[in-house]
């Protein structure tokens, strides 16, 4: 019998693409995603440090499968009450990209939220992330806020910080009197605030509405910082001889104090980096810069500048 010759004009059918699925990360994930995260910056990348800790933390811990492996991760962090999600660590296996991966994973991670029945979330984006701005508003989150990243290396002379006249810097304590002082000054501040006036607090990469128990827990840890002036407020954490610290509360003027009574803290402690996250304001910027902090070069040639994003949910639905 002979066959039908074939139809010169017909459309083929192609293979559907493939759905990700989604499901938790594994131990036996390890070494593919610390594989495929390697090169994400040019200094490599802080998920191989974070790996276990989110693997068997509180938080949900998101794989996207194909193919039988893991091709990205996105962890979702609970903080504050527990109401707030906060999206991080979103990574894509770069030989499948443009596959659906991060619409998948960023579709998981709104679910997960919403499971948690949080009211709000957020993630921060690096300024020239075009795909992360991207996935973020497909997930329909918005920007609430930007803030630029400025850094501090000790150098010949730092030492001479303390005869300068540099502002020491007090660690506010774990006490009701401290954590209510805290609470004032954010409460005043400025800069950091939500659409609704409420201010975030922001540390370690990580955004939440203030609230004393909050401030208390980081005093607790000795993680909160002010001036002796008490004029502005940071929260910071130390990564490797690298401190980071994040402005949440003063002026311009009084953030360029706190930041060069940052720079006697990180000499007297021997840190070889000092960053700090201030808002992405020239008057911020400016200050910072005339004391010495310079913003970090990345391949576009732009400063450094972050972008955090937020969406409102709709509890219990």
């Amino acid at each position: 019998m002979n066959e039908a010759a074939p139809d010169k004009d017909a459309i083929p059918t192609l293979p559907a693409p493939s759905v990700p699925r989604i499901r938790p990360v594994r131990q036996e994930d390890k070494s593919t995603v610390l594989a495929f995260c390697e090169h994400t910056f040019e200094c490599g990348d802080y998920i191989k440090y974070v790996f276990d800790e989110w693997l068997s933390g509180e938080g949900d811990f998101l794989a996207a499968e194909l193919d039988g492996r893991a091709v990205g991760i996105v962890h979702v962090a609970y903080l504050g009450r527990g109401d707030q999600a906060w999206f991080e660590g979103m990574r894509v296996d770069p030989a499948y990209r443009v596959r659906g991966v991060a619409r998948a994973l960023a579709r998981a991670e709104v679910e997960a939220a919403r499971r948690r029945d949080c009211r709000v979330a957020r993630c921060m984006v690096f300024g020239n992330n075009a795909g992360g701005h991207a996935v973020s508003r497909i997930a329909g989150l918005q920007p609430l806020a930007r803030q630029a990243h400025l850094l501090w290396r000790p150098q010949a002379g730092a030492s001479d910080l303390a005869s300068a006249g540099a502002p020491r810097l007090v660690v506010v304590q774990n006490d009701a009197s401290d954590v209510a002082r805290a609470d004032e000054l954010m409460r005043r501040a400025a800069c950091n605030r939500g659409p609704d006036g409420t201010p975030g607090l922001l540390c370690d990469w990580g955004w939440e509405d203030v609230a004393p128990d909050s401030l208390a827990r980081l005093a607790g840890r000795g993680h909160l910082l002010t001036t002796d002036a008490w004029d502005a407020l940071a929260a910071f954490d130390v990564w490797h001889q690298e401190v980071e610290v994040f402005l949440n509360a003063g002026d311009a003027a009084a953030a360029a104090r706190l930041g060069a009574a940052a720079m006697r803290f990180a000499v007297d402690r021997s840190y070889t980096e000092l960053a700090v996250i201030v808002p992405d304001d020239a008057a911020y910027r400016d200050a910072l810069q005339g004391v010495g902090f310079e913003p970090p070069g990345v391949p576009s040639g732009h400063p450094g500048t972050y972008v955090v994003y937020e969406m409102m949910l709709e509890r219990g639905a």
